[in-house]
């Protein structure tokens, strides 16, 4: 069984792409009902420990800051509740179960003038195929300041 961190983790990236994806995009049917089923379960768990506004900033405003406070915060639930913990892990052994994985990060953005984005990791392990996009038909026109981005995959027999 992975460490929690690096599961909580898995999961922020998996909640953050959601977050981003446009109407237009799609991660596959499977894939956006487990991370709704993922986000729900979040959702309630820091309801209950009056810490919702962790999981709402980072899908409003998904900066690394806001994505590392959110994934403290889910490793420190994981630890103090073995269940909640364990309900986590089986969706994401499922997510990784999965014949296709898809990351986006900027599809078609159009950027005309100043615009910032901090360092952007994305992981993906699992069975099937993995495909990752990164940036695609950007256009700028002015002022466009990224910073690391970084993509993994990799399959397991």
């Amino acid at each position: 069984m992975e460490p929690l961190s690096v599961t909580a983790g898995a999961i922020v990236s998996l909640i953050i792409t959601q977050a981003a994806t446009t109407a237009g995009e799609s991660l596959g049917e499977g894939i956006s009902q487990k991370i709704a089923q993922l986000t729900t379960l979040i959702k309630n768990k820091f309801q209950t420990e009056d810490v919702a506004g962790i999981l709402t900033k980072a899908q409003k405003q998904p900066t690394e800051k806001n994505q590392l406070k959110l994934q403290d915060e889910l490793s420190d639930q994981m630890e103090a509740d073995p269940l909640f913990a364990t309900e986590l892990t089986e969706i994401v052994e499922e997510l990784q179960a999965e014949p296709n994985l898809k990351q986006i990060f900027l599809k078609q953005v159009i950027v005309k003038g100043t615009a910032e984005i901090a360092g952007i990791n994305q992981e993906a392990t699992g069975k099937g195929t993995v495909t990752q996009e990164a940036f695609v038909d950007v256009q700028v026109g002015g002022d466009l300041k990224i910073g690391q981005v970084n993509q993994r995959g990799s399959l397991n027999d």
